[in-house]
């Protein structure tokens, strides 16, 4: 009998070994092997190591599309990210800074693209090096980093040893983290610092303040005023530049910001770079001074840059000037700015010089990470006549029209539907090229018959 039932438990364990996996029905049968074979990885640390305690799920690729509109979607980029203690838009940037393709993070489907076709184990490899760079501490090797952004450098604070440095050196993420940087955790009050305050609470406020005016002299504080002002010019003009003076030093050590016009500003600036040959260093020093002293913003500081600075050579000095301008350049209000100037620079006051350039200076912009993709397709898509006239600037967005064009489809080829892939995409590209038409192209740019695969390197 015990044999028997010892046979019975052997044959359905054997059956149990030849059952097929039955696949969920939100997967297909690629991604449910890939499912299947995924496994937690040590984040740093021996990957031999089963006890470690850091651990990140592994990255899972999946190659969409064909031709010359295949991309690499991350499945699992959300929950990489949150192990990580990262923004999801790090390590994408980064897959695409390294493999030199374009990437994207969009928030709003929690999608990770890479344009082209890449494995799940080279990405890994890329990841692992991002890893090294920004997630662990360059001290004591845990991820226990906190990012944050001071005085334009990526600082590392770890939780684990306190030490506090800066990483990434002069990669373009840096740069990237420095425009965009991690949002800022809000933290309660510490008992503490709750304790301290219900003990101030408590105590009188007014002791150490009574004063017993029996026992106090008073003294007569109009013993020596002069009771009349000195209202000769000089004697004003001597008052104002000693007010200026203070008021000056105050700003210097953050005390005090003085409010003046930004029109002043840019006089002044100007007046200051005509009088020499200024470098990069003696304009950013200056517009330093600017913006701490008369509380400017970026976005006015930018304007004042693009206004003094830029001239007839923009095509070939913008590489030069990228490093200024991205100090400034924090948001899309400063984007707008720059791509408002540009429209003057290369439609009115250096047209001559700059209009068949346009292209090449939206590419540059676009490169050097000083404007992103999205605000540049909806200047390009909209209709205004806030920094020239209007037919202006329809001439230089249609005189940029070639960049433009190729940015809007490559926008489109990462668009992303569920269902019918290729109808969606289809659609997607014909209405950011009606809106294009819409708002810049007054004139369509004469169609290449011969070249059908444009290159945007050509430009």
């Amino acid at each position: 009998m015990v044999a028997i039932i010892e046979w019975a438990a052997l044959v359905r364990a054997k059956r149990r070994e030849r059952r097929p996996l039955i696949a969920p029905s939100w997967a297909s049968r690629r991604d449910y092997v890939t499912l299947t074979n995924m496994s937690s990885i040590n984040i740093g640390g021996s990957s031999k190591d089963a006890s470690y305690r850091y651990k990140m799920p592994k990255l899972i690729a999946k190659v969409e599309g064909r031709g010359n509109g295949i991309k690499t979607r991350i499945v699992n980029m959300a929950e990489i990210a949150k192990c990580l203690k990262v923004p999801p838009a790090y390590p994408t940037k980064w897959f695409g800074f390294e493999l030199g393709a374009q990437a994207r993070w969009t928030e709003k489907t929690q999608a990770a693209i890479v344009n082209g076709a890449f494995t799940a184990a080279d990405l890994q490899s890329t990841l692992d090096a991002f890893v090294q760079t920004f997630v662990l501490c360059p001290n004591c090797g845990l991820p226990e980093i906190d990012l944050s952004v001071k005085r334009n450098v990526v600082m590392a604070t770890c939780s684990a040893c306190g030490n506090q440095a800066s990483i990434g050196g002069t990669h373009k993420l840096s740069k990237y983290i420095v425009n965009n940087p991690p949002p800022k955790s809000k933290k309660g009050a510490s008992k503490q610092a709750a304790a301290a305050a219900a003990a101030a609470d408590d105590a009188d406020p007014f002791a150490g303040d009574i004063i017993d005016v029996t026992k106090t002299e008073v003294a007569d504080d109009d013993a020596n005023v002069e009771w009349f002002t000195d209202t000769s010019e000089a004697a004003v003009l001597d008052r104002q530049k000693a007010t200026i003076g203070a008021n000056k030093l105050l700003a210097d050590i953050g005390a005090v910001t003085i409010e003046r016009d930004i029109a002043d500003s840019v006089a002044a600036f100007e007046a200051w770079y005509a009088e020499s040959d200024r470098d990069l260093g003696e304009i950013e020093a200056f517009l330093d001074d600017l913006k701490s002293t008369y509380a400017h913003k970026n976005a006015e500081i930018v304007g004042a840059f693009c206004a003094v600075v830029w001239g007839d050579d923009l095509f070939t000095q913008l590489p030069h000037y990228a490093e200024i301008m991205s100090k400034f350049i924090n948001g899309t209000s400063e984007q707008k700015v720059v791509l408002g100037w540009v429209e003057r620079v290369c439609g009115e006051t250096h047209r001559d010089a700059l209009l068949k350039y346009v292209a090449h200076i939206l590419k540059h912009l676009y490169e050097l990470d000083l404007v992103d993709e999205e605000v540049m397709l909806k200047w390009a898509g909209k209709k205004s006549s806030k920094f020239v006239l209007n037919k202006i600037s329809v001439e230089v967005k249609t005189a940029g029209a070639q960049f433009l064009d190729w940015l809007a489809e490559a926008d489109d080829e990462y668009s992303y539907e569920d269902d019918d892939e290729d109808d969606g995409e289809d659609a997607g590209a014909s209405q950011v090229t009606e809106r294009f038409a819409r708002g810049a192209a007054a004139a369509p740019v004469a169609a290449n018959d011969d070249d059908d695969d444009f290159d945007i390197d050509d430009i």
